[in-house]
């Protein structure tokens, strides 16, 4: 409730604006933010149909009009949830790809979710080489044609893959 708009502020010139409140881990309400410590962030993409504010949570991704702040829904993940580590959203389809997890969990996994928030799909991230891990993925971004770039690291260092979004190729 502390945090204001652009909108907000332009119309009112004297409102005071402070950062958003903390809550306890494991909080629902609408606009309610885990913060995330020791390096990950609440990560936030704009973009879609509708062009959507998305911010990456502690077990959901929260979902707001981007012009007026409005509150407009969750996609809550599943039951291990974890925090989001990285998100990303395709302008034209809404689609939105998205890491997320509790530490030691599956960190080469990108999960997929149409418009509607509905999971689609699991992407791997394969390592360059047969028989390394990938240890985390630590970058996602998606191009207007539909790519999805993902930026990985293994032992031996960081790489990069581009993938379809459509189909995983």
């Amino acid at each position: 409730g502390n945090l204001c708009t652009e909108k907000e502020v332009e119309e009112n010139p004297g409102v005071k604006c402070t950062a958003p409140a903390p809550v306890l881990p494991g909080a629902t309400e609408h606009g309610a933010f885990h913060f995330a410590t020791a390096g990950t962030g609440n990560l936030l993409a704009v973009g879609g149909e509708h062009d959507l504010l998305y911010v990456g949570d502690e077990s959901r991704v929260q979902e707001f009009d981007a012009k007026t702040g409005e509150w407009k829904g969750d996609i809550p993940l599943e039951p291990t949830g974890g925090q989001v580590k990285m998100l990303a959203v395709d302008e034209e389809t809404g689609d939105l790809y998205l890491t997320y997890g509790a530490e030691g969990t599956l960190p080469n996994i990108v999960h997929a979710f149409n418009a509607k928030g509905e999971k689609v799909k699991d992407l791997e991230v394969s390592p360059r080489e047969r028989g390394a891990t990938v240890e985390q993925v630590s970058g996602l971004a998606i191009d207007s044609k539909g790519h999805l770039a993902v930026s990985a690291l293994e032992p031996k260092g960081p790489f990069g893959l581009l993938y379809d979004a459509g189909t995983g190729h």
